[in-house]
């Protein structure tokens, strides 16, 4: 049997990014010793939203196909994605989206996942003229409306981050909320495409942001 730890990362693109980041020698498995801590990463690609792949990570794990071993330690990254996909489905409110993804952290934590970190997602930025449009429908793709889609990015987040936090806080045991301190200050300015960060000290920022998360949670755990 692996004794080693094991850091599972869910994710859309900036899980990807990062494993991709991950590659360089320097910064491979977030910087831990692989002899006693591992990073693996699990991400969808653009045309999924996120709670079905955590669905599909649950059916895994009730099936032991996926893990040999149930790991130590599970980050959820929501991705705007799944935000502005409903926004513009008419589907769940972002409360209801929380509500939503904290029905699949319960079967993580009911399946012997013994630490869940959720992630505060972080708004979408930029003119909208790249990946910060893509979920908008053509039609109301000009700068009145791109301007109202920047600003509801913000005020959707912010709801959906609060219902995270206060439910968190009051209903679950073993299950962190958790923001990326000194990470969104002057947040536009590390995407380069409204979307996804920039190469260099942005992605070099996020990838100590989850090396420190890492070391937090493993620590926690003894």
């Amino acid at each position: 049997m692996d004794e080693r730890k094991e850091l599972l990362l869910i994710g859309h693109s900036f899980i990807r990014r990062l494993q991709q980041f991950c590659f360089k020698p320097e910064t491979f498995n977030l910087g831990l010793d692989p002899q006693k801590e591992v990073v693996n990463f699990f991400h969808t690609d653009r045309n999924n939203q996120l709670l079905a792949t955590i669905s599909l990570m649950n059916q895994e794990l009730q099936l032991c196909n996926y893990w040999q071993d149930i790991p130590e330690v599970v980050y959820i990254e929501m991705g705007s994605n799944d935000l502005f996909n409903n926004r513009f489905q008419g589907q769940a409110s972002p409360t209801h989206l929380a509500d939503q993804l904290l029905e699949g952290v319960g079967f993580l934590k009911h399946e012997g996942v013994p630490s869940v970190i959720v992630g505060a997602a972080i708004p979408r930025t930029g003119d909208g003229r790249y990946g910060a449009a893509s979920h908008i429908p053509p039609e109301e793709q000009n700068w009145k409306d791109l301007w109202d889609f920047e600003e509801s990015s913000v005020t959707d987040t912010q709801k959906f981050n609060d219902r995270l936090s206060s439910r968190i806080k009051t209903c679950y045991q073993g299950v962190y909320f958790e923001k990326k301190k000194g990470f969104t200050e002057g947040w536009p300015g590390k995407l380069g495409d409204g979307v996804h960060l920039k190469e260099g000290q942005p992605q070099q920022k996020y990838w100590s942001n989850m090396r420190s998360m890492a070391i937090n949670h493993f620590d926690r755990l003894g």
